[in-house]
């Protein structure tokens, strides 16, 4: 080991100090002579061999002026030829100077020594000039070139002395002073130990306050600093700035500043400051710095060195100093002192001059990848610094304005593969483990392309372990292991990407991810993306997209770690776009797989338009526009308008338009970065001329008659038409009206529908819109405000013998229930005077109403739930009554039928229902159980829990499996008709004798909700022996469907629609079928009434407004049932 450390250091040796004798090829003498203010210089040179081009250059250091003569010549000499020249100059200020001559032969390389230089000292002071080519003798020996660095602490001596003063030094371009932060002040005394010393602070300035015992002292600063010191090949101690100043300890207070001249003096400051700067840094990332190190500058040269073997750096012209580039150049030499006091003498010798990209071998690639990367960790805090942006991509070619065109660990031509031989390689992949958002590549503010953050303490902490080997080799191999062996974060995928481990010609990459979905999303509107995360190490991701059939494009840049999701916002309607996802860790992965969507339509529509103005609508589902701008075009023109609405809304008044004129309108978003989306479709708009009247309404106020109201919209119009038609037939001139809000229409049919048209107009023959309304007549029968409208209490309805019709229903007002019977005797058209019955107790009355053999009219109703009533009349006007008593526990339905009473009631628990009918005797059977039981003569019609059952007074007469609800029974000529509710549908049934014919489903009821089942109960009348028919209302219509004499059923037929159609009844005189019903659920109720005449020679209309198939039914012959025929109106 000793032999090999000893060969390594005899062989570093010879390459600096030869021992080979290389003959001269001048002699060079310097003679000065002069004073304290002027002296002169006198250049003599000998040529021993012949020098056709010999260059001399003499170096003035500032602080001293020429008067006269040349600085710098070339001449031709011949051998033995003797050139000789005077230079003249003069003391601009006090201080310390070196003068240099030189002789330089400029022709090719030969055998001879081609280079003469020497040194002239000067010292110059107030009252002497001192020179010398040696060190000069004298007090000033011991502060410039042998200073004792002692700082003496235990002073003895009654003097006190307070020495403050300003540091300056000059900028780069030499033109203005600034502050010198961190100067070493130090007082000396006459031995050179130096008793006293402070740093200036950040303004440069200094405070010495000390006592000194009786002496004279220098006050000057210091080459030195805990980082480095400015040493010389010739000198052992650090240097000292000018000028120095020499005081007396009995001096009280001092004041001296030091202006330190600009030139080689001013790049000693700098190259103090950079080294400082480095040494800071390492401490306060790292944990530690190296030793102070000597700093050897040269004003002369283009070269920066660090020497390994005698442990000093080497600095050469102020280009090396000064500016982004000399900083950098300061700290990465530190640099490579740090690692070599570290990890120790690495053998690594390359090739020069290198590159980043420059191929050389796996310990040299290793110490100037590190040194690198520490020139530019040290600076990374400054927004600008020498290396920025270069540290991970592709830096310029020198002498050349393109890029490189390969990743570092490519080299040069792109041939290599092994990026650990590769300084810029190393350099990338040290920058990727301490670089964080802050101190990124340069490429985009604050983000970094890798996962790794800020380990500059990892990244030391290594260094600090790191040794070398036997044969004092190590690269970044070690590092890598020596990392992972501390537990550090995993950063293979950094590792292999940077330096292409195993990677091949082609590179590795990092992992894809995996794009799972992309969905709409509404907070924030936009696209939101999904995706699995494959890679450890990655800084962020790059999401890509493509509109249509196009290109990808790049539209961002995910600027974190472990991300899977992101919204899109900057899309638009009505368009489709494919996403995929790339993975960014030092380089970027291939693209994932790809996801198309499309987005919402525009959905571009008319919100109202009107005589002056249109409101325009569409979907602003997405909103990172910055205004919308809408293309309006008048059809037959062929220029375009141009309209703008503000960003974040979702419609667009445009009242700039001609009364009826049409117009195609087109919007699109206006977009950042002066762009726009597409346009949407086109829609077109005609403004009316006229704005429509509303609320056309049509209210019935008698019989005869209905008024019509609207209201006035236009500013324009001058008047109303309207027209009319009845039910389904042809539109009429009705009226023509001026400017007003109303008019009543007389002389119209009862019980009849009507419609109506109105529109505006003005004198310039504009029209509005048509609006339409529609009303029908008041039947004859009375209103009446029928509140009770809970349970079976719908109102009862029957026909007598003599064709009179009657109607019992009951009311409630001011808090009291009462009972009123009406009736006509011509069929409908006219009706009596409501008649009161009496008034119930309670609302549960259930009424029912039959007319007896002797004429007499019957009505019977509940009045609690143990008594019913029954009242009596031959006229409807005089009215006889009575109760029966023991009627059982809970009477359920009372009913009128073949001069019977008849109604059920139920026991106690069980709760069996018996029946009971009353004519001079009481007939009793018990029945079972049963619900919503009605009645057919002496038959009873129930409903169980499972079956439908037909009782006679004495005996059950047949049951069929059938379950339903709210059954109703009729008979005539020997059939029973029947009907009831199952589910959701109306079914028919029949009978005749005691053998039933099979259940038919008529129609569907639909109940709205809210409302009892029971007021859509349907209804049944027997019209012969053949034919019956049922009645059943659904919502808003009104139903029928009739038994034909085939068994067979007709198909439902719509007698009205419109309104709500509550507790419809039937009956019928053989000629004639009537139906009544209440009117829709809003009090007051009316009680409707209509007729439908079963002759077959009555012209008639269709029976239906909505069905214009007039269906044929048989009854023994062709028959159409309608309605009567509606009388005309007259205006």
């Amino acid at each position: 080991m000793r032999k090999t450390i000893l060969f390594f250091l005899l062989l570093f040796a010879s390459r600096v100090f030869s021992v080979e004798y290389i003959p001269p090829r001048y002699e060079l003498e310097v003679h000065p002579d002069g004073n304290s203010n002027s002296f002169s210089l006198r250049i003599n040179l000998k040529c021993f061999v012949n020098a056709s081009s010999t260059r001399i250059f003499v170096y003035i250091p500032d602080g001293i002026e020429i008067l006269s003569g040349d600085k710098e010549k070339v001449i031709e000499l011949d051998s033995g030829d003797v050139y000789e020249d005077i230079l003249s100059m003069r003391f601009l200020s006090n201080g310390r100077y070196v003068i240099s001559v030189k002789a330089h032969y400029l022709g090719e390389g030969s055998i001879y020594r081609d280079m003469e230089i020497e040194y002239l000292y000067v010292l110059k002071t107030d009252t002497s000039f001192t020179y010398g080519f040696s060190v000069p003798s004298g007090f000033y020996d011991t502060l410039d070139f042998a200073i004792k660095d002692t700082a003496l602490v235990f002073l003895s001596g009654d003097y006190h002395v307070v020495i403050s003063g300003y540091v300056s030094y000059y900028d780069e371009d030499k033109e203005s002073r600034i502050p010198f932060p961190h100067a070493r002040v130090c007082l000396v005394n006459e031995a050179g130990q130096v008793v006293a010393f402070v740093w200036s602070n950040a303004s440069g300035r200094y405070t010495i306050d000390t006592y000194l015992p009786p002496g004279i002292y220098t006050i000057c600063v210091v080459a030195k600093n805990e980082a480095a010191w400015i040493g010389g090949e010739f000198f052992e101690g650090p240097r000292v700035f000018s000028p120095q100043y020499r005081i007396e300890a009995a001096n009280m207070n001092i004041v001296k500043n030091f202006d330190i001249p600009a030139g080689e003096q001013s790049c000693w400051v700098r190259i103090l400051r950079s080294m400082y700067k480095a040494w800071k840094w390492s401490n306060e990332n790292f944990g530690y710095a190296r030793s102070c190190i000597k700093v050897n500058y040269y004003s002369e040269g283009n070269k920066a060195y660090y020497a390994p073997i005698f442990d000093y750096i080497v600095i050469e012209g102020s280009n090396k100093v000064w500016g982004a580039v000399g900083r950098y150049v300061c700290t990465h030499e530190y640099g490579h002192g740090l690692m070599y006091e570290k990890i120790g003498p690495i053998e690594a010798f390359g090739p020069s001059p290198h590159y980043y990209y420059t191929v050389s071998n796996l310990e040299f690639a290793f110490v100037e990848g590190w040194a690198e990367f520490f020139g530019m960790a040290v600076w990374s805090d400054k927004p600008s610094y020498y290396g920025k942006g270069w540290v991970e991509r592709y830096i310029p070619y020198p002498y050349s304005s393109s890029y490189w065109r390969y990743p570092y660990w490519k080299g040069e031509d792109g041939t290599n593969e092994d990026g650990r031989i590769v300084e810029g390689a190393v350099m990338s992949f040290l920058w990727d483990l301490f670089d964080g958002p802050q101190t990124n590549d340069g490429g985009s503010a604050d983000f970094d392309d890798d996962g790794i953050w800020n380990k500059a303490w990892e990244i030391g902490q290594v260094i600090d372990k790191l040794k070398i080997d036997i044969f004092f080799h190590v690269d970044i191999t070690d590092f890598k292991a020596k990392w992972d062996e501390l537990g550090y974060p995993n950063c293979n995928e950094i590792y292999n990407i940077n330096l292409n481990i195993n990677g091949g010609s082609e590179g590795n990459k990092p992992p894809s991810p995996v794009l799972l979905s992309v969905s709409l999303s509404e907070s924030p509107t936009g696209i939101l993306l999904h995706w699995s995360d494959s890679a450890v190490n990655e800084g962020g991701f790059i999401i890509e997209r493509k509109r249509g059939t196009g290109n990808f494009t790049k539209i961002d840049t995910i600027k974190m770690p472990n991300a899977t999701s992101y919204i899109d916002i900057s899309v638009w309607n009505e368009q489709t776009y494919t996403y995929r996802i790339l993975t960014i860790t030092a380089d970027t992965s291939v693209p994932s797989n790809e996801i198309t969507i499309s987005t919402p339509p525009w959905d571009f529509h008319v919100l109202w338009i009107a005589e002056n103005g249109v409101e325009l609508g569409w979907n602003e589902f997405f909103g990172n526009e910055i205004g919308f701008q809408i293309a309006r075009q008048r059809v037959g023109e062929t220029y375009w308008d141009y309209l703008y609405a503000p960003p974040n809304t979702e419609s667009f008044i445009d009242n700039t338009m001609e009364r009826g004129g049409t117009y195609r309108y087109k919007i699109r978003g206006i977009l950042p970065g002066n762009s726009y989306s597409d346009w949407s479709p086109e829609i077109l708009v005609t403004v009316p001329g006229l704005n429509s009247p509303t609320n056309f309404t049509a209210t019935p106020t008698s019989y005869h008659s209905i008024s019509l109201t609207w209201r006035d919209n236009s500013q324009y119009n001058t008047g109303y038409e309207i027209e009319y038609k009845v039910e389904n037939g042809s539109w009429q001139h009705l009226v023509s009206l001026g400017d007003v809000e109303s008019y009543p229409v007389d002389n119209l049919s009862p019980s009849t529908k009507y419609r109506f048209r109105l529109w505006a107009v003005d004198d310039a023959g504009h029209c509005s819109d048509t609006v339409y309304a529609s009303a029908i007549t008041l039947p004859y029968l009375s209103s009446r405000d029928i509140s009770a409208l809970s349970g079976n209490n719908s109102p009862s309805f029957r026909v007598s013998p003599d064709g009179r019709l009657g109607i019992v229903y009951l009311t409630l007002r001011d808090g009291k229930y009462s009972l009123w019977y009406q009736e006509s005797d011509d069929g409908g058209n006219t009706w009596s005077d409501a008649v009161k019955i009496a008034e119930p107790a309670l609302p549960l009355v259930n009424p029912g109403l039959g007319i007896r053999d002797d004429g007499r009219i019957t009505v019977v109703w509940k009045r609690d739930t143990l008594y019913l009533h029954e009242a009596w009349s031959f006229d409807g006007q005089e009215w006889e009554r009575s109760q029966f008593t023991n009627t059982g526990e809970w009477v359920c339905s009372p009913g009128i039928w073949k001069n019977r009473v008849v109604w059920v009631f139920r026991t106690e628990e069980p709760y069996n229902y018996y029946c009971l009918a009353i004519n001079d005797t009481i007939y009793e059977n018990r029945i079972g159980r049963c619900l919503h039981p009605s009645f057919a003569y002496d038959r009873v019609l129930m409903e169980s829990k499972e079956r439908l059952c037909l009782y006679s007074i004495s005996e059950r007469l047949f049951e069929f499996i059938s379950p339903g609800r709210y059954p109703v029974l009729d008979w005539e000529n020997g059939r029973y008709y029947g009907a009831f509710v199952h589910g959701d549908t109306v079914f028919g049934i029949s009978m005749k004798g005691n053998v039933w014919e099979s259940k038919v489903m008529l129609g569907k009821i639909r109940v709205p909700s809210g409302v009892p089942e029971s007021l859509y109960t349907p209804s049944v009348a027997g019209i012969d022996s053949e034919h019956g028919v049922v009645i059943w209302s659904s919502r808003d219509t009104l139903y029928c469907a009739m038994r034909l004499s085939s068994s067979s059923w007709t198909f439902p037929g719509v007698i009205e629609k419109g309104i709500h159609y509550f507790s419809p009844q039937v009956a019928t005189d053989g000629d004639n079928l009537y139906v009544i019903w209440i009117e829709d659920g809003v009090a007051p109720y009316r009680i409707r009434f209509n007729k439908i005449d079963l002759s077959p020679s009555v012209s008639v209309l269709s029976p239906s407004l909505y069905d214009h198939n007039c269906r044929h039914w048989r009854i023994g012959y062709p028959l159409r049932i309608s309605w009567e025929v509606y009388k005309s109106i007259a205006p």
